[in-house]
């Protein structure tokens, strides 16, 4: 694996604690650098917010130096924080962010605009669910390949995790009408690349696009899901319900998009 620098937004919640640990374990098997950027709630806290912010900062460091790893703590402002994490972005490999609760978006102590992260930081993001986290991703990947200049940019940011993944499943999802290429290209070109992968077979169950991607990740225990988002603009996608608003809006499997 081949990450020199992972920014992780971090919270104080259990599923904020627990995709920390998995940051930590990806820097470790990357030799990576780890930007932990903390979330306090965006409500102004009084002097105990101050000390649970030290408290914080001083566990993120035990962590560091129990792991062998360097890293940096910033504490996120109240505001555009979605604007602040796309500046750090543009010096990391790697953004790693909470998906929150789709059924109770208020619940979310992080209350980031993904998608908004997706559009404007420039990096791969890896979206970490709050329920269902392994706690190694990448051994069962699913490629959603559509041909699209999206899908390239998620399957080459998810080179680190394919070099590693046990099994790698390059699924044609509504492929734009092309004379050549197709899942069977991407499979020869990652060969070419020393990495093994197949193309899926299972059967078309005539279901919305992002309906036959989770059943896919379902049936084959998909640890990774890979995918472009944002293909369309982005207010065209929320209008028409969205792939890309399905896929950072669940809670089945971690999931890297790139734009």
């Amino acid at each position: 694996m081949q990450f020199g620098d992972i920014l992780v937004c971090m919270d104080r919640a259990e599923t904020g604690r627990e995709r920390t640990q998995l940051v930590l374990a990806l820097a470790v098997r990357s030799h990576a650098r780890v930007v932990g950027y903390y979330l306090p709630p965006r409500q102004k806290g009084g002097e105990g917010e101050v000390e649970n912010l030290d408290d914080a900062a001083a566990d993120f460091a035990r962590q560091l130096t129990m792991h062998s790893l360097e890293g940096t703590w910033i504490v996120a402002g109240a505001s555009h924080r979605e604007e602040e994490i796309a500046t750090l972005a543009r010096y990391v490999d790697l953004v790693v962010v909470g998906l929150g609760d789709p059924d109770d978006p208020a619940s979310d102590p992080e209350r980031l605009d993904t998608e908004q992260l997706v559009i404007g930081c420039g990096r791969p993001v890896l979206g970490i669910p709050i329920a269902n986290v392994p706690e190694r991703i990448g051994e069962n990947i699913l490629v959603a390949w559509d041909g699209s200049r999206e899908a390239a940019r998620a399957l080459h940011d998810a080179i680190p995790f394919l070099r590693d993944a046990a099994t790698i499943k390059i699924a044609s999802i509504e492929s734009k009408r092309t004379s050549v290429g197709g899942p069977s290209a991407v499979v020869a070109h990652l060969q070419r690349l020393g990495i093994s992968a197949t193309v899926d077979t299972m059967t078309d169950l005539g279901l919305p696009i992002e309906d036959e991607i989770f059943t896919r990740v379902d049936w084959e225990h998909v640890d990774l899901l890979v995918a472009g988002a944002f293909g369309h603009s982005r207010v065209r996608e929320r209008v028409l319900g969205g792939v890309s608003r399905s896929l950072l809006h669940q809670m089945m499997v971690p999931v890297l998009v790139s734009h």
